[in-house]
């Protein structure tokens, strides 16, 4: 075993071992405070219907900004863009 792997080995567990140590030592924050993981529900009405009959396709990308605009990206080839007659 050469020098460079000895200093890397112990490096190693040197690291280990203090990380063991401390997670030990301090208290989860949740645990400590006894929280509990959010609870999501499905908003069955969303989306809401759009004006001027647009449609919303495979939405890969949301966004709000701090005015509370929501920015939504829509893959373009997810639907068919036809117009119904009659």
């Amino acid at each position: 075993m050469n020098r460079r792997s000895l200093v890397l080995g112990t490096t190693l567990v040197t690291s280990v071992a203090t990380v063991a140590v401390a997670q030990k030592a301090t208290p989860a924050a949740g645990a400590a405070k006894g929280a509990t993981a959010p609870i999501f529900q499905v908003d069955p009405l969303w989306p809401k219907p759009m004006p001027n009959h647009w449609i919303l396709g495979s939405a890969v990308g949301v966004a709000v900004d701090s005015h509370d605009h929501v920015f939504v990206i829509n893959l373009t080839d997810s639907f068919n863009a036809r117009t119904e007659s009659g």
